[in-house]
């Protein structure tokens, strides 16, 4: 690993992790238990980003500005995660299905202030480091975790709040400097599902500017394709790609960031249900129709403990 990982490493923690991106995380995190290198124990993060339009699991929730907030804090390895997707703009195309009739569908407006989406979670982080000739960097990350989601603004779906999710999740620094392979793993204890992501992150350091990329593929079993989409069978559901820019501020601990990611989902059958809004049998999807994968791209300000 480079000296720019372990600088972004020494001050990053989980500034997206309930963002519209992939299951897997891709930002990364400190404050865990390290075996092999000499890290601190605690940390924690505080974020706001202006977006510009709310997104989950490649659905677009909210076609007009939004704010996304964090809170984060870690101790000794255990973390615990806040996060809420909050409407600035008034989303006027919205619609939903009534009584499951495919020809029949009333205005469902997002108003400014309503709740797209809640987060919770609760994680470990575990490291190991010492590998490569940066002792202090990780060479493997290890992070078991428990996280709730829920979508206030859904009409009756599981997405709304049988959302339960416990898993693994897994990032290997390769040989090659800057870059990561990583992959999560995830089972839905509320109404059973299971979705997976497997991707690379890459990190980079020019000047005063830290550089982070990600590609992230992402798949489910037929219940959670069910819930997202409608379509029958397991498969891979979207693919993630974006870039994040972080720059200082004037001020200690304060950071602006650029960021901007685009999710596309991989087959047309889920495009065309959750832009009509109806599966594959004419019935209701149960939340509101949206567009299919879209690009987002938000500017925000973050504040972290040192």
């Amino acid at each position: 690993m480079n000296t720019s990982r372990a600088t972004l490493l020494s001050a990053a923690l989980v500034a997206s992790f309930a963002s519209s991106a992939a299951a897997l995380e891709t930002e990364l995190q400190a404050g865990g238990l390290s075996i092999g290198a000499d890290k601190k124990e605690f940390a924690a993060l505080f974020s706001t980003e202006l977006q510009n339009k709310a997104m989950s699991n490649g659905i677009v929730t909210n076609n007009d500005a939004n704010l996304h907030a964090v809170g984060s804090i870690r101790w000794y390895g255990v973390g615990l995660h806040l996060a809420g997707d909050f409407a600035v703009g008034q989303d006027k195309g919205g619609s939903y299905l009534v009584n499951d009739d495919p020809t029949l569908y009333r205005t469902r407006e997002v108003k400014p202030g309503e709740v797209t989406k809640l987060v919770a979670k609760v994680d470990y982080l575990l490291e190991f480091g010492g590998v490569y000739e940066q002792e202090n960097s990780p060479f493997l990350q290890i992070i078991p975790q428990i996280q709730i989601e829920s979508m206030p603004y859904a009409s009756v779906s599981p997405l709304k709040s049988d959302q339960t999710w416990v898993g693994l999740t897994l990032w290997w620094a390769l040989p090659i400097e800057g870059i990561e392979l990583g992959t999560s793993q995830d089972w839905n204890l509320a109404d059973p599902a299971y979705r997976g992501a497997a991707g690379f992150r890459e990190f980079y350091q020019f000047g005063n500017l830290d550089l982070a990329f990600w590609q992230i593929a992402n798949w489910g079993d037929d219940n959670y394709h069910n819930y997202l989409s409608g379509a029958k069978g397991p498969g891979f559901t979207t693919s993630d790609i974006g870039a994040k820019i972080t720059t200082p501020t004037l001020w200690r601990e304060w950071w602006f960031t650029t960021k901007a990611n685009w999710s596309y989902w991989l087959q047309q059958t889920d495009r065309d249900n959750i832009e009509n809004g109806i599966d594959q049998d004419g019935k209701s999807l149960g939340a509101l129709r949206g567009d299919a994968g879209d690009l987002q791209f938000s500017v925000g300000i973050e504040w972290r403990s040192e």
